[in-house]
């Protein structure tokens, strides 16, 4: 009868260790706390973090947001990944301070202004640290006339809430969006207009389980959601970037953005290789992007930033060396004095030239959510063993 019985709490047990152990184990499981004050006059804290080799902590400035700690009034807190000692503290991407060195971690870093910051490895705060739980951003974009939407979270087998209270967690606005951070097992949502007259669907989400994840939700005047996993904003044609570089310069890679926006187009410095094409280097990218550096030698040399570039045409770059360099939208073989005196000789792009193949964005996820799986089944199989050696043990008793 007991086995029985054991037997009957496998389901639960099992959907219990999907939700609350970690299913995949990298270097972005290991995270440390990072306790930041602010001036009063601040209304959105926001961290930038690197580490020194130039990997970002975040995709896009200003950063991760700095969560209010109710156990200490007037701290905020963040948990970065090991190794991120250098941040810049802002607020919502506006007053920012200098770049800072934080040797360890926890660290307390109190922003007295923008230009007089102390940090201290000596604990400011009381009590236990808050539970680190992983988590991905949700971004919605509502009708004009909804005013400060709300988001409720759930794991819908378990039926497991995100939020304590309810109806949920306001969102914040950022721009054209609202945003917030759910955790890593909430698979619906539901967003509610300010005073519940409107509200969606429960709406089935997927993030990629112990991947950085991001969803946009577009919500239209009937209150439909439309789902995407990347910026539909930043959904441009794709584009070709050629470059021709001076010998010596070994592989040449492409670091792109959007100007002023700051949105990175890679996740880290110096960006992503260039492919060799003849006698110059090709690389097939999103065309949302109006800002570029081509860089070699492992980034040790680059030209400068190449801005006004038009969104969602192809690129042709000319590179003498790193303070003489243009760009243009057509082949050229000398640079432009301006954009506007291009010599009669350029040559158009061939319409015959085979393209490169498109890029596939779906095989980075798929191969997360393959790894993501693998380690479920893992935990699962290592519990039921568990059960199996327990079950036998109380009969024999």
């Amino acid at each position: 009868m007991k086995r029985l019985r054991l037997f009957s709490m496998l389901p639960v047990m099992l959907l219990m260790l999907f939700l609350w152990l970690p299913v995949s184990v990298n270097a972005d499981d290991v995270v440390a706390i990072l306790y930041v004050r602010v001036p009063a006059d601040w209304t959105a804290p926001h961290v930038w973090a690197w580490d020194s080799a130039g990997n970002n902590a975040f995709l896009a400035w200003p950063g991760g947001v700095l969560e209010a700690d109710p156990n200490n009034p007037g701290w905020f807190y963040i948990h970065l990944p090991v190794g991120m000692h250098n941040i810049v503290i802002n607020d919502d991407g506006g007053t920012q301070t200098f770049d800072l060195r934080v040797n360890t971690m926890p660290a307390w870093v109190t922003v007295l202004s923008e230009n007089d910051v102390d940090i201290s490895y000596e604990p400011l705060t009381a009590g236990d640290f808050p539970l680190y739980i992983p988590r991905f951003t949700v971004y919605v974009r509502t009708p004009d006339h909804w005013i400060d939407p709300i988001i409720t979270s759930w794991n819908r087998p378990a039926g497991a809430g995100a939020f304590m209270a309810r109806p949920g967690l306001p969102l914040r606005r950022v721009g054209d969006w609202y945003t917030a951070r759910i955790p890593y097992w909430a698979d619906h949502v539901v967003i509610t207009n300010h005073d519940g007259t409107e509200q969606t669907r429960n709406t089935a989400i997927q993030p990629t389980i112990g991947q950085p994840t991001t969803v946009w939700l577009l919500i239209d005047d009937d209150a439909n959601v439309h789902v995407y996993y990347e910026n539909p904003d930043f959904m441009a044609p794709l584009i070709y970037i050629r470059a021709q570089v001076p010998e010596g310069w070994e592989a040449p890679h492409l670091w792109a953005w959007l100007h002023p926006d700051g949105t990175n187009l890679f996740a880290s410095w110096p960006g992503e290789p260039m492919t060799r094409d003849g006698d110059g280097y090709i690389m097939q990218i999103r065309g949302w992007v109006n800002s570029l550096i081509i860089n070699a030698n492992n980034g040790m040399v680059q030209t400068g930033d190449m801005h006004d570039v038009e969104i969602g045409r192809d690129v042709w770059i000319l590179v003498l060396d790193a303070d003489n360099f243009g760009f243009d939208y057509y082949e050229i073989s000398e640079l432009p004095a301006t954009q506007d005196d291009v010599t009669d000789e350029v040559t158009h792009i061939n319409d015959e030239t085979e393209p490169l193949p498109p890029i596939d964005d779906a095989n980075g996820q798929n191969n997360g959510r393959n790894n993501s799986l693998l380690m479920t089944i893992l935990i699962g199989a290592g519990a039921i063993v568990f059960i199996l050696v327990a079950s036998l043990f109380i009969k024999k008793k």
